[in-house]
Order: C-alpha cells, then sequence, then structure tokens
C-alpha cells in the first residue's frame, strides 16, 4: 500500500520535478537516481505497476534526450541491427588467450563489449582500462563517455578478475531507457561459476543482505553478508558436479536480479562455495591451491538480454563463449554422475 502512494506522489510530482531539472548537467544526474531508486524499490516490493514504470521510462528517456541535445548528439531514427565487419570477432578469436577487448553487437545507441581478465571497466584503479581502449583504440568519441556521472555510458561492472560481456550505452537516452530496464528488472545477466564444494541441486538462490565496506584501507576493500546492507539476490542452477585431485567442485549458472558489487563472489563465499582463485573471497591456503593447478578467476558473464530502441522495441540476447582459459581448466576437472560428464 505504501508503495502505491508512492508511485502516486512520484507521478504528480513528475513534471514539475523534470522540468526543472532536464537542462541542468549537473543536478539530472541525481534526479535520474531518485527515479530510477523509486522504480527498483517498487519493483522490489512486488508493487510496480505498468503505468508508473511506463511514466518514468518516457520521462528518463525525454531527460535523456535534453542531455543528447545539449551535447549536440543527432536524433536517431534508422535502426542498426549489427554492425559485421572484419573487427567482429570469430568464435575463435573469442576463445585467444590474452584476447583484448572487442565490439561484440553493435547497435544504434547501445553496443556490447567483451571484457577479458584483468581488466577494469572503469574507475583506474588498474592499469587495463576498458573505457581508455573504447576510446583510444577503437576511436569512438561520444559525450557520454567523458560524463563520469553517468557511468561514461556502461551499464554495469564486471569485477577486474573476471570476464564476459558489458552493456553501454553511446546517448543519454539509450543510457536511461536500459537503466529503467536494469531497475524494473527487465534486464537480464547470466554468469557461468566454477566454485568449491558440491553445491545442493536443491540451492536455488542466495538472498543474504550485502554491505560494502570501502574502498581503503586494502584489506577491507570487500563486501560482508550479515543482517545489515542492502537486499541482494542471486539466483543459481547447478549445473554439474566435479572433482580435481579429490577437491569437490560445482559448475553454477547464475543469473542476478540485484547488482551489488562482489554480489556473486560474496554471496557464494557465505554459502561455503567460494569461486576457485578468488583472492578476496576464500581462504589464503583455498587461494593458493587453487594457483597451483588453476590460476584462473573462474566467473564468466556469459549472456545478456535487453530491449532494443525503438521503433519495435526488440528483445536482444547477447551470448559469449568461454575464454580458452577456462575451458581448459573445466578439460582438467573429472565430472560426477553423468549429468556432469556431458
Amino acid at each position: 500500500y505504501v508503495l502505491r502512494l508512492l508511485q502516486d506522489e512520484t507521478l504528480c510530482r513528475l513534471p514539475h520535478v523534470l522540468g526543472v531539472h532536464e537542462s541542468s548537467m549537473v543536478t539530472a544526474p541525481a534526479v535520474g537516481r531518485d527515479l530510477l531508486g523509486v522504480l527498483w524499490a517498487c519493483k522490489e516490493g512486488h508493487a510496480l505497476t505498468n503505468h508508473f514504470s511506463k511514466a518514468v521510462r518516457r520521462r528518463l528517456q525525454q531527460l535523456g534526450a535534453s542531455l543528447d541535445s545539449m551535447h549536440g548528439v543527432p536524433v536517431q531514427t534508422t535502426r542498426i541491427d549489427q554492425v559485421t565487419n572484419s573487427s567482429s570477432p570469430s568464435i575463435t578469436e573469442m576463445l585467444t588467450p590474452g584476447l583484448k577487448p572487442r565490439v561484440v553487437l553493435h547497435l544504434l545507441d547501445r553496443w556490447v563489449i567483451f571484457k577479458p581478465q584483468g581488466w577494469e571497466v572503469f574507475d583506474e584503479h588498474a592499469d587495463l582500462q576498458l573505457l581508455n581502449f573504447v576510446d583510444e583504440e577503437l576511436d569512438i568519441h561520444m559525450p557520454i563517455m567523458q560524463d563520469g556521472k553517468h557511468w561514461h555510458g556502461f551499464l554495469h561492472r564486471l569485477d577486474v578478475p573476471c570476464s564476459g560481456i558489458i552493456l553501454a550505452a553511446k546517448t543519454y537516452q539509450a543510457y536511461y531507457d536500459l537503466q529503467v530496464q536494469l531497475s524494473a528488472g527487465e534486464l537480464l545477466r547470466d554468469y557461468m561459476v566454477l566454485c568449491h564444494g558440491w553445491v545442493a541441486r536443491c540451492q536455488l538462490e542466495i538472498t543474504s543482505r550485502l554491505h560494502w565496506r570501502g574502498e581503503a584501507p586494502a584489506v577491507w576493500t570487500r563486501t560482508v553478508c550479515g543482517g545489515q546492507g542492502k537486499p541482494s539476490n542471486t539466483k543459481l542452477k547447478v549445473g554439474g558436479h566435479f572433482c580435481y585431485n579429490f577437491e569437490a567442485l560445482s559448475l553454477l549458472l547464475l543469473r542476478i536480479t540485484t547488482g551489488r558489487r562482489h554480489q556473486i563472489r560474496c554471496h557464494l563465499s557465505h554459502v561455503g562455495h567460494p569461486v576457485v582463485t578468488d583472492s578476496l573471497y576464500a581462504s589464503a591456503g583455498t587461494y593458493e591451491s587453487d594457483n597451483l593447478w588453476c590460476g584462473v578467476h573462474c566467473l564468466h558473464r556469459y549472456r545478456l538480454e535487453f530491449r532494443d530502441a525503438e521503433p519495435g522495441r526488440w528483445v536482444t540476447a547477447v551470448t559469449s563463449g568461454l575464454p580458452a582459459e577456462l575451458r581448459e581448466v573445466l578439460g582438467r576437472v573429472d565430472g560426477q554422475g553423468e549429468r556432469s560428464q556431458t
């Protein structure tokens, strides 16, 4: 009932609030975050109405269009399904060790980029920056890419040790459209993980709250599970049970409905199944032992599903094959049971 009242009140204020702030680069991001926060809370409370979702989507797209206009970004009206040229990666290239980032899917106002292990999306905490690669090597310059308050157009991060595909917007309007999809639970993110122990097949989700402790000192730069923190949900399916030198392992397929920092790594460690070769969330002894036979952080985002731009609002699903190093690791382990061996 409270969330329904909140939606009604927000709808009444929506035209007035954005009317004041949509032309301001300083306050527009904060207004956008507040609206997306209300949208997310209503979705999590199972109270989100279709009318409210459409109204917020429409107004935030108007906000994005205003910001694009301020930066001189032309209005796009023609849809491009995919750019296929010599720079597009083949399956063989996607599985090459040490691969640089590549554009996997190139749409009119949004794109999907493959991030190898060891690369950071942005933030300047690692030497290899995905943002710099896009700016320098792909020679693509869009105003939103210079705007840290809008995450340089990236919809989400992916931890430095992990590999996988990243969704990014080329315009402010696309950014807010995708953010609405993310907050409303329409944008899907799927992962593959090799973790320690045999996870019970009846384990279908982890819902422990997560709390990020901050950036410094280094020993505390991790997320913790407990009574405090933000609501978090990781859905999982056991893909198989394996062994390596009498060490029990599980292959998991996961989908997150919230995007907390280090969510999957912290959740799995919390239930006693840390990711193989995880320097933060496994014990020091486990990490050292993993390095002897594996040496690869075994978490990969392999699938994204989102809605494309107008007209038609196509649903686009993008998948990424496992990098060669992860395929090599899976080739070393022995499947337990018929389902795991296949």
